[in-house]
């Protein structure tokens, strides 16, 4: 796995979606959660940035270990202000940057995307499209720090990126108004009928094999 740390925004107002987005529930777990525990196996670290309504987050460091809520006082200032918080109190050889309001990004597409040659930025792709976590080296993390960028767009531009392709329709979704809830709620129900499905297959190959051995 490496050192590899994480950094979760979840700072923003949620003003469209109609409540506060990351402890909204979808099928009885917050949407930050899911966030979380999708990264949390290749991740040595993890860093959520608060901001609006930061107190509903602090559970979060006494919830899960090795992670760590850290407030934006400037989070007015928008996300990007979030991004260079948590990269200044985040160490790792690679670091995720991800919005807390992605929920439906499965656990294959960190591994997948940890396991791709090393370079400084990489972006995953679904059906031609980039999407989220970014993934940067820690040089990339060192140039974006101490340059002048607006957002982490500009950056990414400036610098170059990488692509790598996955299956996985969750890096596009995320929560912009209340109807992406159920949008979001049906590709984690179409997630969870696919790794069953491959573990009964998986668990038929098994059988078949002790059968031969």
């Amino acid at each position: 796995m490496g050192d590899v740390a994480g950094v979760i925004l979840a700072a923003g107002y949620s003003s469209r979606a109609g409540d506060f987005k990351m402890t909204h529930e979808i099928m009885g777990k917050p949407v930050i959660e899911y966030v979380i525990e999708n990264m949390f196996n290749v991740c040595n670290r993890i860093t959520v940035v608060s901001g609006f309504h930061a107190e509903k987050l602090v559970y979060l460091s006494k919830k899960y270990s090795k992670l760590q809520v850290v407030y934006n006082e400037h989070f007015n200032n928008g996300m990007f202000s979030s991004v260079l918080v948590g990269l200044r109190q985040t160490n790792g050889k690679k670091l995720f940057i991800i919005p807390g309001d992605y929920p439906a990004v499965s656990l294959d597409t960190f591994g997948i995307m940890i396991n791709h040659c090393d370079v400084n930025i990489l972006l995953p792709r679904y059906e031609g499209k980039p999407g989220h976590p970014v993934l940067i080296s820690n040089n990339a993390k060192r140039q974006l720090l101490i340059g002048s960028f607006k957002t982490l767009y500009d950056y990414i531009m400036e610098y170059g990126f990488e692509s790598v392709d996955i299956n996985d329709a969750g890096i596009l979704m995320d929560i912009d108004y209340p109807n992406d809830y159920y949008e979001i709620e049906r590709q984690l129900v179409h997630e969870k009928d696919d790794y069953y499905d491959n573990r009964c297959s998986q668990q038929r190959k098994n059988d078949s094999i002790a059968k031969i051995v």
